[in-house]
């Protein structure tokens, strides 16, 4: 396969199985749903290896291009991440015969407009793809007709208006159509900012509230939150690289500490997760405030294991009004539950979930940025006591929890390959991030004392 067939397919693939799968079913309709599944998953699948491939030849070295599309190694590895809990979301929007359709193919083209954005450092086709995300979770919302859906959308307008400022500084401070370190501290805050929202960070805002509706728009929050730690990760590792931000990890050491309390008094399944989810990245956004290497490769460890147990809780603990009644629901409960136990502790940073090592690292280092700046303990004990009340929330969720057959597989195999992340921190922080925080010029780990603004890291190497 050549270059530009391989990135079109990585692309493009999402949006195709889309189609494909609504234009399947308006072909059968809801008599044989095998069939809509079978020809959407299979165009789905090769999007995800086709990206996975793509994601294989960077780190090799090979230069993959085609036209604006040229990805680096951390834009290949989120595409990937994305694609695949975009997968975990699609078992669940199919459910719904009312408003499958609307979900469904909003996801496919958020997803997209995700991944195109992951493959480019251009400025302009940052700022083309930026808004198209929310465009498709609005028309989804306005098909499903959920007024929670629309109030979600006010708040993602607000983040791409935020997102196309900072683009504009970063554009005029390097002066060419390039993504650069030259872009300032402003143009990487404000595009942080904008990839709080997007993510779900930001409490009652933006995806937080679409997440937690059962309406169509719901699904699509996923493809919503990869484009927000994208964002983020554009911002704070390529615009400011390494920079710590003591305002940014203290908003998000408070975001994680009201996200807590959100689950602690949520009543639905779908409010758990969006809690828990918004308590979890908020994590990553505190390692990128904290900064420095340490702060950069938590950011990066946290990242993959975030999307894919945020995937796996939305499928597995993610219900609709009419499915309150889960005692009435037949499937494999005791999988789907253990599933969902392992989807959990990832998103609470609790051992063995795959979140531990990266959420162990950013606490590791705000505890050794406290040595200098006292206040930096008080972050540390928000995120702590947030996670901790995220977790006790979604007891309830476990408790209750329901899958049918094919969910429970694939949030098994989810739950297996964060377990595995989970336990071997070593591997996670060598070779892969190693090479992306050499691509990205960050700061290296001195094994006893920091650079001189910065305090001790305890012998971290």
């Amino acid at each position: 396969m050549t270059d530009p067939l391989l990135l079109q397919g990585a692309i493009a693939g999402p949006a195709v199985a889309g189609v494909v799968w609504v234009v399947t079913w308006w072909l059968t309709g809801s008599r044989w749903p095998w069939i809509r599944r079978a020809a959407g998953g299979l165009v789905a699948v090769a999007a995800v290896a086709a990206a996975a491939v793509a994601l294989w030849f960077t780190y090799r070295g090979e230069d993959l291009r085609w036209r604006s599309y040229q990805p680096d190694l951390l834009g290949a590895s989120v595409a990937v991440v994305v694609e695949l809990a975009v997968l975990l979301a699609a078992v669940r929007a199919d459910g719904p015969e009312r408003w499958g359709p609307s979900a469904m193919a909003g996801l496919a083209v958020a997803t997209s407009a995700v991944v195109a954005s992951a493959f480019s450092r251009s400025l302009a086709v940052q700022a083309v793809v930026l808004p198209l995300p929310t465009l498709a979770a609005a028309v989804a919302a306005v098909a499903g007709r959920d007024r929670g859906d629309l109030r979600g959308i006010l708040g993602l307008a607000a983040a791409d208006g935020v997102a196309l400022l900072g683009l504009s500084v970063v554009f005029t401070r390097v002066g060419h159509t390039l993504v650069g370190p030259e872009g300032g501290v402003l143009g990487g805050g404000l595009l942080m900012i904008a990839g709080a929202i997007k993510a779900g960070a930001v409490p009652g805002v933006g995806t937080w509230l679409l997440a937690a509706t059962d309406g169509p728009g719901a699904p699509v929050s996923m493809a919503l939150r990869g484009q927000g730690l994208a964002l983020a990760l554009l911002g704070g590792l390529v615009v400011v690289p390494g920079e710590p931000h003591a305002v940014t990890a203290a908003m998000a050491g408070g975001a994680v500490l009201v996200s807590g309390a959100a689950a602690l008094a949520a009543t639905t399944g779908r409010d758990v997760v969006t809690a828990l989810s918004g308590a979890a990245v908020g994590v990553v956004f505190a390692a990128l405030g904290l900064g420095g290497a340490v702060g950069t490769r938590a950011a990066l460890v946290l990242t993959p294991p975030f999307l894919l147990a945020a995937g796996a809780a939305f499928t597995l603990g993610w219900n609709r009004r009419e499915e309150v009644d889960v005692e009435s629901r037949s499937g494999w409960r005791w999988l789907g539950a253990a599933a969902l136990a392992l989807a959990v502790l990832s998103l609470a940073g609790l051992p063995p979930g795959g979140g531990f090592p990266g959420t162990w690292l950013t606490l590791s280092l705000a505890g050794a940025r406290a040595a200098s700046a006292a206040p930096y303990y008080l972050v540390a004990g928000a995120i702590a006591l947030g996670l901790v009340s995220a977790a006790l929330g979604a007891v309830p969720l476990l408790r209750a929890s329901w899958a049918r057959t094919w969910p429970a597989i694939l949030g098994s195999v989810v739950a297996v390959a964060l377990l595995y992340a989970g336990l071997a921190p070593v591997r996670l922080g060598i070779g892969w991030w190693v090479r992306i925080e050499r691509d990205l010029g960050v700061p290296v780990v001195l094994a006893a004392s920091g650079p001189p603004d910065l305090p001790p890291l305890g012998a971290v190497n």
